[in-house]
């Protein structure tokens, strides 16, 4: 038996096509299938060759377009527009295709737009199994196998698409409209069964109709612009190349790979030589001996001319070629094999067939590895090379290749590009676009349409992007984050308080946004919008409810060393502290650094006579300066000209710790530290103290310190000089410094230590009791000590007397080093007071999603993107949402429903701290909220324990104890436990999660063997149903809105792209407005899902930002009052503008207006 065919007939006439119309009439039924030339559809040489229409499982027309071949060539558009009008908005016929939106894009270019139902098949295929491959040919090889491998079977298969014959072609494209009907009808009755076509139907099927909308209005590129960047991305990877080569094993290797060539071309030509030697010696042929003298002459004069430097032909000019840095041999051989270059250990080798090659592999994730024992810089260079090269392809010259005849970029926006329900996209990465491209003038390029400005809403819960975090690259920057590449060092709560490694799964930049800064009274400070929650002791508040005096956790790093890997020579790290203490690198009369000079200060003659060994022999020079003082000296040589690149220090009012250093390992970033204090810092009562001009400095330094164990305080001091206020900054480290002791190299400071030790640091005062609160030994440090010890003893009785013996004390210092060490360990984390609150305007800030984890730890402090409020509404708690109601506390809420009281009663009790009862509920509020998070983390018992006990106050609370609080919690509170039991055995029941829109995620894993899997996938079946919710918010509110303008009840907003939660409109510049805005706010704050979805999260408002602009690049926070037609018409340079200083004045007068009272305070806007 042959395979089963589908009956397709070729149109031919008018009649014909009457005849394909009314059957699509007569069945209900039209699936369709452009075949084009195979350019983009907004280039002019785009159009349809043929259109096949399938209207019942095995039978197709296919109508000719502008094939060459078709007997509708001169007519086609008619054609085409007929059966428009006839069939696709036709409200009585669905419409199914293969990836709709392009089929749909097709027909908006010629005018026709679809009306009634239009189905993928390929997002239904999506909707029941998010895992791919989603291709049309795999899902008929799996499905339909009979009717495998078609599309390898036909006439002109192998041809381009513009020259394949008609009948193949039709062959090929009836085949696939059938294929498309049969499974999209078996799709449809599973998605039925499996009760996902709501999902379907109400949000996936309106999503992909908006984004064609989308796709069809593209993005305009500012030509101008985009020029200039073409231009200068060329020059400014030019400039990282001639840096890379001018390294001198780079030269080097350069200089021995064109001998090399030179060598093997000489050869050759010598082998030819050879060979017409050869033919002289043995023929008679007067003829072959001429010519074999002129080959043997011409070669010789070619070698002459090679050895000379004359390259003339293409071959010849390619031995002179410099290195390709893209070419993959070449990078093994001067990464890993040529004598000449850098000899690099390899990492991994490159992989065929999943099986590893004899080729060392040299991808970026190599370089990152080879990066920690790189001393040349030759690896960051070459990165930073790279990272340019990437910008210049995906975006400056991806733009230029992407832009397409209608000056517009149109971005395909996929729906089924992620597990997670995330929305991708590409040509070009709209995704991207904001986290890669970290210059701005990048987003400059994509300007509104003429006439219009971009209005954009966004999704605000985010942190500014200049605020720093502990990866295993380093300390970094938010905004300069690489998911993929960088993880986030911290402790995880999921794995008993351990530090762990955690991959970062989605970094993303949400433009500016309005912000606080918080600080704590050890001077950290963190800058975040008022909707990102923070943890406290009570557990985590919303930024914006943060009060005074109230208490931050902050992440105790001791003990882990994996923040930072770049291996730094120890003397290096340590000159380079010492530099930065107190160095500079001397002006000329120009003003310009000198950087073959440089200058060291000392505190006194001694310290400069111990040091100046060490700087002589690692510089190679002799410093100079006047001798028996402290005053600096001054070195002179090539050496101090290549420091000078890896730490180009700036003045005391701009410095900055050395990146080198913030990606460093943890001795390195010892060694630097040894060299700050021996240079520049003071040791005395137990303290070290280090002081500068520079804030920002103090502030990296308070982090460097964090990163390897140390808990830092900064405090200011102002002084006035000659009228003048001077203001320097102090970090103060009160304990462990017997750690530091290795790092110093000065003997004075390093016997301060000692002496701080013997009689400082464990002492107590004399005539004073044990409950003395100057008693040097830390209580919890104390009570570890074994009772057995003969230090405890000896302590516990030196207490009695007021006094330590000291040389009893010097016995056991190692022991309470260790002791120390061993407390450090255990308390994972600390607590810092808030000491102001402040809003900050608009900063640019990010948003990060730590892979199985919710939080992370910015400047240190941990943070959390997920919200106790949609718990309380997926578990339909009915206590927790009376609580968000009633604007309660939540916490305190449960406390006093634990203990059968009223609320109403206890809050002022919990308000007074004077108030008797005040610890007691204080104590009662934060068990309520380690019992609730404790629930949402899925933690048991025995870790319940451990976080509700409290060695401090003496409050201790053993397994069995926590789980009786879990229990009488589950008892107050019913509906949690039935979701999360619910949840668990959905889980394990089915191997998949749903959402709250009824997404569907799949964890197979759940069902192994690895115990951990199994964890992870159990504590995605609690905390899955909430992640995706702020994208498909977004998504939905997208598509209410366009339903509002298409019925005339909203303004013309025409949205024209959307990355990750922020959404941005080509807007008329009357239309906006506050009247718009605050509609498009109300909308989108809680869109109406329940009549779609049945849900509705009436307990939760989803807090926004909104900004104008004349381009993506241009973020400007509305203005209320400002006539939009002044920006649009704006010309000059925006910046520093009268119209700027006017813009921002009315900015200031409406930002502290909330946008609900918009209708309040700006009626005019809403007659």
């Amino acid at each position: 038996m042959g395979k089963p065919k589908t009956k397709y007939h070729i149109l031919e006439n008018e009649q014909q096509l009457d005849m394909l119309i009314d059957a699509c009439k007569k069945t209900g039924y039209a699936s369709v299938d452009f075949e084009t030339t195979g350019n983009r559809i907004y280039n002019n040489d785009f159009y349809p060759t043929i259109l096949g229409v399938c209207f019942e499982p095995g039978r197709a027309g296919v109508i000719p377009l502008g094939h060459f071949d078709s007997k509708f060539k001169k007519s086609w558009k008619t054609k085409l527009q007929k059966f428009g009008e006839e069939v696709i908005a036709n409200e009585n016929i669905v419409k199914v295709a293969w990836n709709a939106k392009f089929d749909m894009q097709v027909f908006h270019k010629y005018g026709i737009f679809h009306k009634g139902r239009l189905f993928d098949g390929m997002l239904a295929k999506y909707v029941l199994d998010e895992a791919k491959p989603n291709d049309l040919k795999s899902m008929v090889r799996r499905f339909l196998p009979k009717f495998g491998d078609y599309e390898e079977d036909y006439e002109g298969c192998n041809l381009p698409w513009d020259q394949k014959p008609l009948l193949g072609l039709s062959q090929y494209c009836a085949i696939d409209t059938d294929m498309c009907l049969r499974l999209f009808l078996f799709f449809e009755k599973k998605m039925m069964d499996k009760k996902f076509y709501h999902l379907f139907r109400n949000l996936i099927m309106p999503a992909s109709n908006l984004l064609t909308k989308v796709e069809t209005r593209g993005q305009r590129l500012d030509k101008e612009w985009h020029g200039k960047l073409m231009g200068e991305y060329p020059r400014r990877i030019l400039e990282a190349e001639t840096k890379v080569r001018a390294l001198k094993k780079v030269k080097r290797f350069e200089k021995s790979l064109i001998q090399q060539r030179l060598d093997k071309a000489i050869s050759k030509i010598e082998e030819e030589i050879r060979e017409s030697k050869k033919v002289i010696k043995t023929s008679d042929d007067s003829r072959k001996i001429a010519s074999a003298e002129r080959s043997i002459k011409n070669r010789e004069e070619k070698i002459a001319r090679l050895m000379a430097g004359e390259f003339n032909t293409k071959s010849e000019k390619a031995i002179i070629e410099p290195i390709n840095f893209g070419s993959a041999s070449q990078m093994t051989q001067l990464l890993f094999t040529d004598p000449k270059g850098f000899r690099f250990p390899v990492v991994k080798y490159t992989q065929k067939d999943k099986r590893d090659t004899d080729n060392p592999s040299s991808s970026e994730a190599v370089l990152l590895e080879l990066q920690k024992t790189d001393k040349t810089g030759f690896i960051d260079t070459l990165l930073e090379l790279r990272g340019l090269k990437q910008i210049n392809n995906m975006f400056v010259k991806g733009f230029a290749n992407l832009v397409q005849d209608d000056g517009r970029l149109h971005p395909k926006f996929n729906i089924h590009g992620t597990r997670t329900g995330r929305l991708s996209s590409a040509d070009p990465n709209s995704q991207q676009l904001p986290r890669v491209a970290t210059d701005p003038t990048i987003r400059r390029c994509l300007v509104a349409s003429p006439g219009r400005l971009y209005l954009m809403m966004d999704y605000s819960q985010c942190i500014d992007g200049d605020s720093y975090i502990f990866c295993n690259t380093g300390i970094k920057k938010l905004k300069e984050i690489i998911p993929g590449k960088d993880k986030i060092c911290m402790i995880d709560p999921q794995h008993k308080n351990k530090h762990r490694v955690l991959n970062i799964k989605v970094l993303a930049n949400k433009g500016k946004a309005e912000c606080l800064r918080i600080t704590t009274n050890t001077g950290r400070q963190l800058i975040l919008t008022e909707e990102h929650p923070v943890k406290t002791k009570q557990g985590f508040t919303l930024a914006k409810d943060l009060k005074l005096n109230g208490t931050l956790y902050i992440e105790n790093l001791f003990g882990t060393k994996s923040v930072g890997r770049l291996l730094i020579n120890s003397d290096e790290a340590y000159i380079a502290g010492l530099f930065y203490g107190d160095g500079h690198y001397p002006k000329e009369k120009s003003g310009k650094r000198k950087p073959t000079d440089m200058s060291i200060f000392f505190s006194t003659g001694s310290d400069r006579e111990e040091l100046q060994p060490l700087l002589d022999n690692y510089f190679g020079c002799e410093f100079y300066g006047p001798k028996n003082t402290s005053r600096g000296i001054r070195g002179h040589s090539d050496k101090v000209l290549s420091f000078y690149k890896k730490y180009p220090k700036k003045d005391s009012h701009e410095m900055e710790i050395p990146k080198r250093i913030l990606k460093s390992d943890f001795e390195s970033k010892m060694n630097f530290i040894g060299g700050q204090i021996d240079s520049d810092g003071s040791i005395g009562n137990g303290r070290f103290r280090y002081t500068s001009a520079c804030e920002p400095y103090i502030r990296q330094l308070q982090l460097l310190f964090q990163s390897v164990g140390f808990h830092g305080i900064i405090r200011s001091t102002t002084t006035i000089l000659n009228e003048n206020e001077y203001t320097e900054y102090h970090l103060i480290v009160n304990y462990g410094l017997s750690r530091l002791k290795p790092y110093l190299r000065l003997k004075r400071k390093k016997q301060e230590i000692i002496d701080w030790e013997l009689s400082k640091q464990y002492a107590v005062p004399a005539n004073k009791t044990s409950h003395c609160s100057t008693q040097r030994i830390p209580l919890e440090i104390y009570q570890d000590l074994p009772r057995t010890s003969e230090f405890h003893k000896t302590y516990r009785n030196s207490l009695r007397k007021g006094r330590l013996i000291h040389s009893t004390l010097e016995t056991y210092i190692d022991e309470l080093s260790e002791l120390d060490s061993r407390w450090l360990d255990v308390h994972h984390f600390m607590y810092e007071q808030i000491t102001n609150i402040e809003k900050v305007g608009k900063r640019e800030v990010y948003d990060m999603e730590v892979e199985n984890l919710h939080e992370f730890n910015p400047n240190g402090i941990r943070v959390h993107n997920c919200e106790l409020r949609l718990m309380a509404h997926l578990s339909k708690c009915k206590g927790l949402l009376e609580a968000f109601a009633k604007g309660w506390d939540p916490h305190l809420s449960v406390a006093c429903k634990k203990y059968g009281v009223n609320y109403d009663d206890i809050y002022p009790i919990y308000k007074d701290e004077q108030h008797p009862d005040y610890t007691t509920w204080k104590i009662r509020r934060k068990q309520a909220k380690h019992i609730v998070f404790g629930c949402i983390y899925h933690i048991g018992a025995a870790k319940l324990a451990e976080e509700l006990s409290d060695p401090k106050t003496g409050l201790v609370v053993t397994p069995k104890e926590s789980q009786g609080f879990l229990d009488d919690f589950f008892k107050d509170f019913p509906e949690v436990k039935k979701f999360m039991d619910n949840q668990m055995k959905f889980i394990h029941k089915h191997g998949y999660i749903k959402t709250l829109f009824g997404r569907k995620r799949r964890c197979p894993e759940i069902f192994g063997d690895n115990q951990m899997q199994i964890v992870a996938a159990e504590n995605a079946a609690i905390n899955t149903p909430s992640q995706s919710a702020a994208s498909d918010m977004a998504l939905f509110t997208s598509i209410l809105i366009d339903e509002l303008i298409q019925k005339g009840e909203f303004p013309d907003l025409q949205e024209v792209g959307t990355v990750h939660d922020s959404i941005y409109f080509d807007t008329l510049p009357q239309d906006i407005n506050p009247k718009t805005v605050y509609q498009l706010w109300d909308m989108a704050r809680n869109p109406s899902t329940k009549e779609w979805f049945g849900f509705q999260i009436d307990d939760i408002d989803m807090s926004m930002d909104f900004e104008v602009g004349r381009s993506q690049g241009e973020e400007l926070p509305f203005a209320v009052g400002y006539d939009y037609n002044r920006l649009l018409n704006f010309k000059g340079e925006w910046k520093g503008s009268k119209e700027e200083e006017y813009y921002f004045s009315l900015v200031n007068k409406c930002k502290s207006v909330d946008i609900k009272d918009y209708p309040k305070v700006y009626p005019e806007y809403f007659k």
